[in-house]
C-alpha cells in the first residue's frame, strides 16, 4: 500500500479507499490475500522495546 486516498475518513468510515503500488502481479496477489478477511494494524514492542506496527490478516 502506498497511500490512503482520503486519509481524513480513515478512522470514521467502515470502508476506505487506498492506493496500491508495485507490479500488477504483486497487487493482484495482495488483493487476493485480503478479500473476505479482516485486515488491521496492530502495535507491538520488539526485542529492543521499540513500538512497531504489523499488518494482521485474519
Amino acid at each position: 500500500m502506498s497511500d490512503f486516498i482520503d486519509e481524513d475518513r480513515y478512522n470514521t468510515e467502515s470502508e476506505i479507499t487506498l492506493e496500491l503500488g508495485g507490479s500488477l502481479d504483486n497487487v493482484k496477489a495482495a488483493i487476493a490475500g485480503i478479500i473476505g478477511k479482516r485486515v488491521y494494524n496492530e502495535e507491538y514492542d520488539d526485542e529492543q522495546g521499540v513500538t512497531r506496527v504489523r499488518l494482521v490478516i485474519e
